[in-house]
């Protein structure tokens, strides 16, 4: 349950064993659907070589910037990404992280920081074993604020990837 405070949360187990959390507004989750929910939409985006900022888009019809519960539903079924309607509902809560009934583009961030990483970190692999430069060469022009050190800062990380993929956007950094 990354990037919510526990305390919206009230964590029981049943007498199966299994999981059970209801959040702040009192709805039920089971944690194997919303296990299963997760796996199979990042699969989905694997798959299809979907980036965030992509799905988003899609999910998002009216162009808003916020997805609502309908159009999570519509878009994800007509999709066929093979989440149930208990799946679906699951994700969605799970996706609203300020139970405002609708996700941010931030909030979809949050919930699939290791995910958007990994297809930055993709995208800068194409741009960068397509140029005739070495990868360590865009690493070192990086490494601004102390060379020596062969570390990278958060803002000069933040550069590199800038420099390699202009349409990232700060949240899909940190």
């Amino acid at each position: 349950m990354t990037g919510r405070e526990t305390s919206q949360f009230d964590r029981s187990i049943r007498i199966d064993g299994s999981l059970r959390i209801e959040d702040s507004l009192g709805v039920e989750t089971d944690h194997s659907k919303l296990a299963s929910a997760k796996a199979k939409f990042e699969n989905y985006l694997r798959s299809q070589d979907i980036n965030l900022g992509v799905i988003f888009a899609v999910l998002d019809t009216d162009s808003n910037k916020i997805i609502t519960a309908q159009e999570f539903n519509q878009k994800v079924r007509a999709m066929h990404m093979r989440l149930d309607d208990d799946e679906v509902n699951a994700l969605f809560r799970h996706l609203d992280i300020n139970n405002d009934g609708s996700i941010s583009y931030n909030e979809l961030v949050e919930m699939f920081a290791g995910l958007n990483t990994a297809q930055i970190v993709k995208k800068m692999q194409k741009v960068i074993l397509g140029s005739k430069v070495e990868p360590e060469f865009y690493f070192n022009k990086s490494c601004l604020s102390d060379p020596t050190k062969q570390k990278i800062s958060q803002d000069d990380f933040t550069k590199m990837v800038r420099s390699l993929y202009e349409k990232v956007t700060k949240p899909e950094i940190v």
